[in-house]
């Protein structure tokens, strides 16, 4: 597989890939040592040079350790997403009180994530004024001649102007 005519590129991001994922997922140094010795036996199967995987395996537990140097094995910590209005430092505030509960609580590894919502005036005003009918422009309309023929237009202007032409006798017999 490593002969293959896919880019070096690729081959390099499942390396690290599933480097990051074992990382990620195994509780201690030993078991993630044993799934990395694991990977490495999987990648030669399918042709790829111990140089290449071991320079990966080791560029990338160290970017990995550099992220986070105090990392506790285990589960990643759980996050909850809060949707409060934004109030300033009380908001900061808020945020502390919950931790505060939720590390007396001893529910686990859990972050909590506000997201503030921000108020417009205008989502205070629920109604819109409506336009009167008569001023509205863009209305479809029907005019019915008196040989019983119907026109049916699109006003560009108010419904108003429409309003105050004679009621016209358009059909051609009438004529």
């Amino acid at each position: 597989l490593h002969m293959a005519f896919v880019s070096d590129h690729f081959k390099l991001g499942l390396v690290r890939t599933l480097v990051t994922r074992a990382y990620r997922l195994c509780s201690t140094w030993p078991l993630f040592h044993q799934e990395v010795t694991e990977l490495t036996k999987l990648f030669l199967q399918n042709g790829y040079t111990k140089s290449f995987i071991d320079g990966i395996i080791r560029t990338q537990v160290n970017r990995l350790y550099a992220e986070e140097p105090y990392r506790k094995f285990g589960p990643e910590a759980k996050k909850i997403f809060i949707r409060l209005p934004y109030l300033g430092d009380a908001s900061n505030r808020v945020l502390g009180s919950l931790n505060s509960c939720l590390n007396q609580l001893k529910l686990g590894i859990i972050n909590i994530q506000i997201l503030h919502s921000f108020s417009r005036l205008e989502g205070n005003f629920l109604f819109k004024d409506r336009q009167p009918k008569h001023l509205l422009n863009g209305v479809v309309y029907q005019i019915t001649c008196s040989c019983s023929l119907r026109y049916i237009g699109e006003t560009s202007r108010c419904l108003i102007h429409i309003s105050h032409y004679p009621n016209p006798n358009f059909c051609k017999s009438n004529k």
